[in-house]
């Protein structure tokens, strides 16, 4: 689970070493950003430059997985689910999206947020969702899963939860109490943090995922690997991503 790996000086962490699929998470590193945004930055949605964006996008996902399609989302921190099919067109709002195609890679933009990259027992199907406090609690996760079920059982799932700002840097109001069981929550005096992983984790176990694989991996507390908006504010994106051979 989340193995590290340089192809053509690149860096990045492995989640699948099959011939059948590619899946994985991007690093800060490699690329041609400057500041706040250095190195790799992925977003198309940052203040980075364009060019810089456009580059290490080419660099990246040319090296990682060449020949492959990209697609993204506008994320927005919804419910909306999307189908990769020969009608859709990149950028269009929604925080999770899934394909039977060949050759098209999901990718996701994170900065602290969680991902959820999904496959099935064959190979055949795949999903990446953008996993946010708010499309949690609006259960992206769970309609993901639904969408899903209509092409194979829910148990013939694995789920892969990648990189994410973890509870002791995850400072919340009181309002989140009213939002999620107070089980997720720990306080510290005054202050309240919130377990974002633990959530995640608990809705693919509750949604029947056969196959749960948690890196446990901190954006905030791994600078060297990882944009973490709570601890930088300006900064660029990485990616998770996944892709059928």
């Amino acid at each position: 689970m989340m193995k590290f790996q340089t192809i053509q000086s690149i860096p990045y962490f492995q989640y699948i070493d099959s011939p059948l699929c590619i899946a994985g998470v991007s690093t800060r590193n490699g690329g041609i950003s400057k500041g706040v945004y250095s190195s790799m930055n992925l977003g198309t949605h940052t203040a980075d430059n364009p060019t810089h964006v456009q580059h290490n996008r080419q660099l990246f996902f040319g090296t990682i997985a060449p020949g492959f399609t990209v697609a993204y989302m506008r994320q927005t921190h919804s419910n909306i689910v999307l189908n990769v099919d020969s009608d859709f067109v990149n950028d269009t709002e929604g925080d999770a999206f899934y394909t039977t195609k060949k050759g098209v890679l999901l990718t996701v933009s994170l900065a602290d947020c969680g991902s959820v990259i999904i496959h099935d027992d064959s190979y055949s199907l795949i999903a990446a969702i953008h996993c946010g406090w708010r499309g949690v609690h609006s259960q992206i996760i769970e309609k993901t899963i639904s969408e899903l079920s209509a092409y194979v059982k829910p148990e013939k799932l694995t789920a892969y939860i990648g990189p994410t700002i973890q509870q002791q840097y995850y400072e919340v109001g009181k309002e989140f109490l009213d939002l999620f069981p107070h089980s997720y929550f720990k306080e510290n005096g005054e202050k309240l943090y919130f377990n974002l992983n633990g959530r995640i984790e608990d809705v693919l176990l509750e949604s029947g995922v056969g196959m749960i694989m948690n890196s446990r991996m901190g954006t905030f507390a791994v600078p060297e690997h990882f944009y973490s908006y709570r601890r930088d504010g300006a900064t660029g994106r990485f990616c998770a991503f996944i892709g059928i051979v």
